[in-house]
């Protein structure tokens, strides 16, 4: 029974949107003309893999290091991400909570089966996920160059984006990287007070449709 329970004190939504801290504030913005029309920092054969499936899954593990305290926190689970609907974020160990998030609502998933359906404006970090989500797994960066400066390396094979953030945002953010090859491996995300963020994600698998649950969960015809 304890696997199950959220740890005190703990919100596990924050450990995500906490990783995306400053792409969820990018996508909060409507994007301006200039990073609506500029190319992706990713390697153009990189952007047209990914812009092929409409439907992602995969297992993720997050690794929250907090300046504040001795042990990182680890969580692992599983996403779907669907283009044009959203993302569901379960996490499996060490506690069981899930979330779907949709441009308009955030369903949180409990253990026991029941679900808390909020309107996106209730939870707005974490409705802004989804958004990310379609950002990076379209391989479609421009709507981040009005709040970072992005220095791309590699190819195909393995690249790595390097962004650092503009004012406002490096008053609290120092550095965000991707890495990846045909499918983006991990994020890490660095913080002015010390504390680090990477997730992982392993086994991605491509495809063109939802089950018929995630496309319930997801509000997707």
């Amino acid at each position: 029974m304890s696997a199950e329970r959220t740890p005190p004190g703990c919100r596990p939504w924050r450990g995500l949107a906490f990783a995306f801290v400053a792409f969820l504030a990018t996508a909060a913005l409507p994007p301006s003309a200039s990073a609506a029309d500029s190319a992706s920092a990713f390697p153009p054969a990189v952007s047209a893999r990914l812009a092929q499936a409409a439907v992602v899954r995969a297992g993720f593990t997050q690794i929250k290091t907090l300046a504040a305290l001795r042990r990182p926190l680890t969580t692992h689970g599983e996403l779907v991400f669907a283009r044009g609907h959203g993302v569901i974020w379960q996490i499996e160990a060490p506690y069981r909570i899930g979330y779907a998030i949709t441009p308009e609502t955030v369903t949180e998933l409990a253990p026991d089966g029941t679900s808390t359906v909020r309107s996106a404006r209730e939870l707005p970090a974490l409705a802004q996920v989804g958004r990310v989500f379609e950002a990076l797994f379209s391989g479609d960066t421009g709507a981040l160059d009005t709040q970072f400066t992005i220095a791309a390396s590699g190819d195909e094979l393995a690249w790595r984006l390097e962004l650092t953030p503009i004012a406002p945002l490096d008053r609290f953010l120092t550095r965000i990287r991707a890495e990846g090859g045909a499918f983006i491996t991990h994020i890490e995300v660095e913080e002015r007070g010390g504390d680090h963020t990477r997730i992982d994600f392993t086994n991605p698998q491509r495809g063109q449709t939802l089950s018929p649950a995630e496309a319930q969960l997801l509000g997707a015809r």
